[in-house]
């Protein structure tokens, strides 16, 4: 995997926008949070939960009854896992388990403070924000990474045939997401900053795809699948994808309470989705039907999706590197108050546990 440097910016609208929204689950009500919220009601970080557990002896761990699982749409790891009864078959009695869908990582965050979920599964975007910000929470893994995960898609009569075209035009696109990130870094190659483009926060891609065929915007970032089919349904053109650009990457997330409170639980799952994974390869036809049943989608595009990530359970140096990349452009842009060491955020304790790989 080549090394690229993952740039972050999240504007004041992500506190304004992307935390005021929540979505509906799959079996859970939702409660809308204020950031203040997300700021307050978690825990007080991952220093003093390790000196707790530090003092409390294994017969003490491991207590939880329940795993409350986080997925996005199309993350095919989990919701497998849930659906063929892997999760299940690891823990028979000992837990409930639910899994919980969302539509974006901001409104696992709001659960999280809410104290709804357990683990959790979000890009590089919300990661890195939830923890400058204190949200209570630890990286314990990769989920997924591409380098073709991200596109801007260009209208038919919008003019913007490279990056240094977008000057001057208006782009959709979900504030304090991954896309944002992504055509910060577009702009960036083209000698443009965000003030020379005018943004319309629209988090929703059907939403963003229907501004650009009524030509409200000039351009949208699309997310895989949908290269193909929203060019076709445009009348536009993919201008760049993410490739030469930056790295997307996922990462699977624990609360500090049940990641210090229940080290082996947390090992079992990572190790029950790296043999899902493992299933996946092997029965591709059938995992790609559940997701799609699940999600609602074509499988077609559940299918496309799978194609353009590498799903791994694990972690690596160049994980760190990237993440750490993210937190000095973030500080750099003044979006968080001060800069922290990425490898604050991330524990591999539960990876080591499960034999899992670490490099």
């Amino acid at each position: 995997m080549k090394k690229r440097i993952i740039a972050l910016a999240l504007g004041t609208v992500f506190a304004i926008g992307v935390f005021a929204g929540c979505g509906n689950t799959k079996g859970a009500d939702k409660t809308v949070t204020s950031v203040e919220d997300v700021l307050t009601a978690t825990s007080d970080g991952i220093e003093a939960k390790a000196e707790n557990s530090d003092a409390e002896s294994k017969d003490d761990l491991n207590q939880a009854r329940e795993i409350r699982i986080g997925t996005n749409n199309n993350y095919f790891t989990a919701t497998v896992a849930y659906q063929k009864g892997f999760l299940q078959d690891e823990f028979g009695d000992e837990y409930k388990i639910s899994l919980h869908n969302f539509t974006n990582g901001p409104q696992q965050i709001e659960a999280i403070a809410a104290g709804e979920l357990d683990i959790v599964q979000y890009g590089d975007v919300p990661t890195t924000n939830s923890y400058a910000n204190n949200a209570g929470v630890r990286v314990i893994s990769n989920l997924w990474s591409s380098d073709d995960a991200y596109a801007l898609l260009a209208g038919p009569d919008s003019g913007i045939n490279q990056p240094s075209d977008l000057k001057g035009k208006t782009v959709a696109v979900g504030i304090g997401t991954n896309n944002h990130q992504f055509i910060l870094k577009v702009l960036e190659a083209g000698g443009l900053t965000e003030a020379d483009i005018n943004i319309l926060n629209i988090s929703s891609g059907s939403d963003q795809l229907a501004s650009l065929i009524e030509g409200s915007v000039d351009a949208i970032t699309v997310t895989q699948p949908n290269f193909d089919n929203y060019a076709e349904k445009s009348g536009g053109k993919i201008i760049v994808t993410n490739k030469d650009y930056n790295l997307a990457a996922t990462f699977i997330l624990a609360t500090d309470d049940f990641a210090t409170g229940n080290p082996d639980t947390v090992a079992r799952v990572l190790k029950v989705f790296d043999q899902t994974n493992k299933w996946i390869e092997e029965n591709l036809d059938e995992a790609v039907t559940i997701v799609a049943d699940y999600f609602g989608i074509e499988e077609t595009n559940a299918r496309k999706y799978w194609d353009t990530r590498v799903f791994d359970i694990g972690w690596s140096d160049e994980l760190t590197e990237t993440l750490g990349a993210t937190v000095e452009y973030e500080y750099e842009q003044g979006l968080i108050k001060a800069k922290f060491d990425p490898k604050d955020a991330i524990d591999t304790t539960y990876l080591e546990l499960a034999g899992l790989h670490t490099k």
